[in-house]
């Protein structure tokens, strides 16, 4: 057979299937009285023969495995976190790594200049401060090429922080150490493409 006569074949099975009435028409709408005995016949059907608690389990671990899944998805930026906490926990509150992770991972991706996202990356993090001001402090991180430069840049305003606490640290050095931070997670995003 050619495929031409395949094709004519499987077109007329396809209009014969659309014309020929068939025993059970699926019930489009499940609000029609009709639906209900057609979904119970069907369940009826199936019948399993595993013992109600082993299909608990089998569900259970089925939706753990979902969720495992959809935290991957939907947290990328968890080993971005870990990343950075590895890095800079000790100068670094928690919660404002994560927030850096990820607006990183939402501007890294843009047309925006380098600069223009690591002051996205903190603004919202250190509110004090404007964006210009921020852009100011940004350009040595921003200037500085990938590689060892990027890395001289960042650990060359690492060393403009005083080694305190977060709370202790003026605004400007808050801002110097999250827009390390930002750097430094912008090129581990750049890496891992």
């Amino acid at each position: 057979m050619n495929s031409e006569s395949l094709s004519t074949q499987a077109e007329v099975e396809l209009w014969r299937s659309l014309i020929e009435p068939t025993e059970e028409v699926y019930p489009w709408s499940p609000n029609e009285p009709q639906s209900e005995d057609y979904y119970k016949r069907l369940e009826e059907s199936l019948e399993l023969d595993l013992p109600e608690a082993e299909v608990s389990d089998r569900a259970q671990q089925f939706f753990a495995h979902l969720d495992r899944l959809w935290a991957s998805v939907s947290s990328p930026s968890a080993s971005l976190v870990e990343v950075l906490k590895a890095r800079f926990a000790a100068q670094v509150p928690t919660a404002m790594l994560a927030a850096i992770a990820q607006k990183a991972e939402q501007v890294a991706t843009t047309s925006l200049s380098l600069a223009s996202q690591l002051v996205s990356c903190v603004e919202e993090a250190i509110p004090q401060l404007h964006a210009e001001d921020l852009e100011v402090l940004a350009r040595p991180l921003a200037f500085a090429m990938r590689g060892t430069e990027a890395d001289a840049a960042i650990d060359g305003m690492l060393n403009t922080v005083r080694p305190v606490e977060w709370a202790a640290l003026s605004e400007i050095e808050q801002a110097r150490l999250s827009l390390a931070v930002a750097r430094y997670a912008i090129a581990q995003l750049q890496q891992d493409r």
